[in-house]
């Protein structure tokens, strides 16, 4: 019996985007419920379709897989790869982060709120004395808005930069 699947052939780029229009919106919103809700679910969908386009230039009928499968894999990347293009934060810093938010919640769990330096190093794993670089290496910088910084009010004479 041969392979079903060889027998596909490239699709074009209007049909496949007519068909897996709604795949792309379904992915881009069950990504964008996991973001933050500054991010625009809009964006994700658009950079969603480029990967979308990409599939189906690239898409290989030989190589046995559906181009379904392919698709999706394809727009996830892309939504993600335009995440990460726009993310400031280094990978470090949210890594650390999410290291530090899991020894909190997990010494919570232990009954213990406020912990002391060494409790929490003994959480991180790490030595006592790297905890405060630690820390250090794992605080965002806060991003200010220039614009909240020019008028305060009706007067006349605030300045707007």
């Amino acid at each position: 019996m041969r392979n079903p699947y060889v027998k596909q052939a490239r699709p074009s780029k209007e049909k496949v985007v007519l068909d897996y229009a709604p795949m792309v919106k379904h992915i881009a919103n069950r990504l964008a419920a996991r973001l933050p809700s500054g991010f625009l679910v809009d964006d994700l969908i658009q950079a969603g379709m480029l990967g979308l386009l990409e599939a189906a230039d690239r898409f290989d009928p030989k190589k046995g897989n559906l181009f379904k499968t392919y698709a999706e894999l394809r727009v996830r990347g892309a939504m993600l790869d335009d995440l990460r293009k726009k993310d400031w934060i280094p990978r470090s810093v949210r890594d650390n982060c999410g290291r530090l938010e899991k020894a909190y919640s997990s010494l919570r769990g232990k009954n213990i709120d406020y912990p002391s330096d060494g409790e929490l190093a003994k959480e991180l794993e790490i030595k006592p004395r790297e905890l405060p670089k630690f820390l250090e290496k794992s605080r965002p910088i806060p991003v200010l808005s220039l614009d909240s910084f020019g008028s305060s009010g009706d007067d006349d004479d605030s300045m707007d930069i």
